[in-house]
Parts: C-alpha cells; structure tokens; sequence
C-alpha cells in the first residue's frame, strides 16, 4: 500500500489490511471485536479510499494542462498555412474545366493555370512538367491514375512517382490520389489497393500532401459514364484542394459554393431515362406536332405516275379545283389546322355495337343472353357449318375465342 494512504490509517486499519503474517497477540489485550469497530473501519476505509482517488484524479488534471500547454507552445512555434501565388493543376480529364472553379475559392492574388491531358497516363504526365517554368510560391497540383488502372504496372509508377519527386523537390505538391470508379463492379478494390501503395511511397517527402478523394466523391458527383465528374463533382474536387492547403474558405467562396449547388442541383435530381431520344414524339405537345403538320392538301389519284412526280412539280387536279403548290421554301409560311367541324368522330362511321361477351363468360359458357344479339350484330364475320346452326344461341367454344381476339 501506498505511503500517501497509509498517513491517514490508524494502526488496527492497517493491521487489518496487512498482508503479511501477523505475529501472534498477546493474551492480555485478545477480546473479541465488536460490530460497531467492523463498521468504524469500513467507514475509514472508504474514507481513505475516496481521498486516494481524489489525489489520483488531480495529478491526472495537472498533467493534461502540461500537455495541452505544450501542445499550444508547439502549435505557435510551427509555420501557419502558406499563402500561394500560383497553382497550377496537371492532369488527365478530370483537371477539365477546374481553373474556373478553383478561382472562386482561392484569394484574388492567387493564379490559376490548368493542363488538362484527357486519356494521359502518370508517366506521361510527369514528362510534362518543366521545373525551369514552375516560379516559387507555386503549388503544384497533380490528378491523375485514372487510366493508369489495369493498364500500368506498380514498377513503372514507382519510377514515375520518384521522377516526379526529383523535378518538384524544391516545391510544394499536391497529389490527388486516384478518385473512385463506378463503371466496373468491385473496380474501386483495386483503386484502393493503388492508393495505398501511392500513400506509403509519398509519406516519406516532406514537401508532397495527400488528398484521399474515396471520402467525398460518391456517385451523385459523376456523370453518367460514372468515369468523369460533373459539375458537383469537380466543386467538391476544388473546394477540398482549397480547404487542404489554404486551411480555410472565406465565407463569400462558401456563399458562392452552394449557390453553383442549389443552381445546378435540379438538373442533377431530374430522372434521366436511356434511349430517351427514341420517344421524343410521345412527350411533344399537340402544338408543336401542329406547326410541323403541312397545311396544304393534296388530291390522291389511282395512277402512280401521278403520286410519283408530287414533289417536283404541281400536281393536276380536276376541273375546279386549284393546284397545290410543292413544299418549298417559296410556299406560304404553316399555319395551324383550322378544324371547322365540331364532331371529332365526323369521318367515322359511327354504328351501335353491342357488348361481346367476356373471356371468362366464354370460358364458363354462361353467354346465352348476349349471345343472340351479338351473332346477329356480327353474323357476316362467323361462318358456321350446319352441323352447329340449331346451337347459334349458344355458339362453339372456339368460335367465341376468336371473336373475342
């Protein structure tokens, strides 16, 4: 037991909580303890325990103030976010189009300038890069192991990646690893196992950031090919590049932001179906159909040659009636059908039809009432032999299913 809990024992507690064999009691003082002292001593005991904990709880406290001292101490002492003038952003297709994005959210001094090479690879990439033309205060941003997946072997993106780290040790990178795929199932196993190694290669250089892009590009920011990012997908992009390395976003670029967002956020909610072009005509209005419908009439006539030469020249009609100019630019300008009827049904020739029997009447034989009215209404449609002309109120299965058809 402690020292510092011992201080506040008496004798017969620390007796009783000895672990060391007792030498035998003398005669003279041995009596029998009573319930009260037990109660006395449990009592103490608690006591002495709680006061052990307290000590122990405010050594505790005094080292976590020590250690949050330091830690602000440290803090001071290390270098705040660096202020860039440039960024310049290299890579493959997904680079399309963020310098316009990426100036909303960096400070106004700062410069954008993108080289997008759609379909490049890393090695390729690399060999683009000229450290010469790169000024200081310059942030070198590289996106880009898309079409490296499947097609380029580890050896060959190490020695890429080492390259890389020669020509720009003197600069500060930003390396987006290789943003996630939803075009091939299970493909982003293997995305991941790239980054990975990408992670363990590049944590040795002091001057090159991460940016693990699996955390918020989810399949809402790509486009339908789910290979390239749309619109949302590349302000996310830029808007975390800027939050990495600037350690903050000015409340106007976040203003902004979300109005690109809320702006641009119907489209994306929108139902997009496949093939939809093939069913245009169904969803135009009666409108539009109209202003395409050609106004002018034309006489049909029995001879071919006639219906032949309708399109280059004026067909003859009969006396009395006057000639249809072609459909040229020349003609009158369309106008919409005026329909002087009122009937819809005029051209029809409108006949009362009875009910036919149901299918499940024809099925249970149960159609004697409509039967009659109905052979009647359609006799010169059913030829009957005579072997079933008495049963015409009750006509044969087969007949009836065909007529239902």
């Amino acid at each position: 037991m402690d020292d510092t809990i011992q201080q506040y024992m008496t004798p017969e507690v620390i007796t009783l909580n000895s672990d060391q064999p007792l030498s035998p009691p003398d005669p003279k003082i041995l009596r029998p303890v009573t319930d009260e002292e037990i109660r006395n001593w449990y009592k103490e005991e608690q006591r002495i325990r709680k006061n052990a904990n307290n000590l122990q709880n405010q050594n505790q406290m005094n080292t976590r103030d020590t250690n949050q001292s330091q830690n602000q101490e440290r803090r001071s002492t290390e270098e705040t976010p660096k202020e860039y003038k440039r960024i310049l952003i290299v890579g493959d297709s997904h680079t399309r189009e963020t310098d316009s994005i990426l100036k909303r959210y960096v400070p106004k001094q700062c410069s954008v300038k993108t080289i997008c090479k759609p379909g490049f690879q890393l090695d390729q990439i690399v060999n683009l890069i000229i450290p010469e033309k790169i000024g200081p205060d310059t942030l070198t941003c590289v996106i880009v192991g898309t079409n490296d997946v499947f097609k380029t072997k580890w050896e060959k993106i190490e020695n890429s990646l080492a390259n890389l780290m020669l020509k720009l040790k003197d600069h500060t990178i930003l390396f987006v690893l290789t943003p996630p795929r939803f075009d091939v199932k299970k493909i982003n196993r293997h995305i991941a196992n790239l980054n990975t190694r990408i992670k363990y290669y590049l944590a040795k250089h002091k001057n090159c950031t991460l940016l693990d892009t699996h955390n918020f590009l989810h399949i809402d920011k790509y486009n339908r090919d789910l290979v390239h990012l749309n619109l949302k997908g590349k302000n996310t992009l830029c808007y975390r590049i800027v939050k990495r390395m600037f350690g903050k976003v000015t409340q106007q670029t976040y203003s902004t932001y979300y109005t690109q967002y809320t702006r641009t956020q119907r489209s994306y909610l929108q139902p997009q179906y496949m093939h939809r072009h093939q069913y245009k005509h169904y969803n135009q209005n009666d409108d539009t159909y109209r202003r395409q419908a050609r106004n002018q009439t034309v006489t049909f006539s029995d001879n071919i040659n006639d219906t032949n030469n309708l399109h280059h020249k004026n067909v003859s009609t009969k006396t009395g009636q006057q000639t249809t100019q072609p459909y040229n630019n020349q003609s009158a300008p369309r106008q919409h059908h005026q329909n002087t009827n009122t009937n819809p049904l005029a051209h029809t020739q409108t006949r009362v039809q009875p009910r036919p029997p149901s299918y499940r009447d024809a099925l249970m034989k149960n159609n004697r009432q409509h039967n009659i009215q109905y052979m009647q209404s359609h006799s010169q449609h059913i030829q009957l032999s005579n072997r079933f002309a008495p049963l015409q109120s009750r006509p044969y299965f087969q007949t009836q299913l065909t007529t239902l058809v």
